[in-house]
């Protein structure tokens, strides 16, 4: 009768607007985790500092060529001028850069002020950015847990896991500046990325980025760049292998190299 159809429709209703939520809720608990600031998955209300998580949807949206253009704008981080040629470093919360450390999957990248020489930045460089899942910055000292190097924040780089499905993206930007000549600041940013499974419990991964970019020269001090010119080639392979249940593990080689 009429009442039992109400009825009927009114439980389904119900039952899928329960599933709803509930597949939500499992959405929300697998995918807003951190793992910077306490060197495990938690999630960023109970994080001990200030925290903005970039997702992936985020980062092609920016476009970026590399970390520094990603986190651009991001509050509590500013960019501070070091040597010439347009070079810039990153500061959270008005700190010397020095005093921010940058990680991959965890792990600690140098700064190239400290294996190259002064008054660089190659390290904001070294991932190609079609192998970034997300990016993880924690404002506030952390030097507890990381050092006197991580008193302005972190900065973690969360790579991209192959899945079990084989599947890829290749991004082609172009850039056009308008200068004095017809190509200053002119250049391009080819990405590739590539996973999958080649068996129920092997995957591999492979990223890649070229990128080019003409100097700018510079109106007040003629024969010397406001922006440098800048080529790069960058390649990351990965092979992860699962030999038990909950055991993983990962052989990385990465890659680069660029002219200024």
């Amino acid at each position: 009768n009429t009442s039992n159809s109400q009825m009927l429709k009114l439980l389904l209703i119900s039952l899928l607007s329960v599933a709803t939520v509930a597949a939500y809720a499992e959405s929300d608990v697998l995918n807003e985790v951190i793992v910077t600031a306490t060197r495990s998955e938690i999630d960023p209300a109970e994080a001990p500092g200030s925290v903005t998580v970039i997702n992936r949807e985020e980062i092609e949206q920016k476009g970026g060529e590399n970390i520094r253009d990603i986190i651009r704008g991001t509050p509590g981080i500013s960019l501070q001028g070091i040597g010439t040629g347009g070079r810039k470093a990153i500061s959270l919360r008005g700190m010397e850069s020095k005093h921010t450390l940058i990680l991959v999957d965890g792990k600690r990248i140098p700064a190239s002020n400290d294996v190259i020489g002064p008054n660089t930045d190659y390290q904001y460089d070294w991932i190609p950015t079609s192998r970034i899942e997300r990016i993880e910055i924690v404002r506030g000292p952390m030097s507890v847990l990381y050092g006197a190097d991580a008193l302005g924040g972190v900065i973690n780089i969360i790579t991209r896991k192959p899945g079990k499905k084989l599947e890829g993206n290749i991004k082609l930007t172009s850039r056009l500046a308008d200068g004095d000549s017809n190509n200053d600041g002119d250049g391009h940013d080819v990405n590739f990325n590539i996973s999958g499974g080649a068996t129920d419990n092997l995957q591999f991964s492979v990223g890649a980025q070229q990128a080019r970019r003409s100097s700018v020269a510079s109106k007040l001090n003629p024969g010397q760049s406001a922006i440098e010119g800048r080529e790069k080639q960058q390649l990351s392979l990965g092979v992860d292998w699962q030999p038990a249940e909950s055991q993983n593990i990962k052989l990385e080689y990465s890659m680069g190299k660029e002219d200024r």
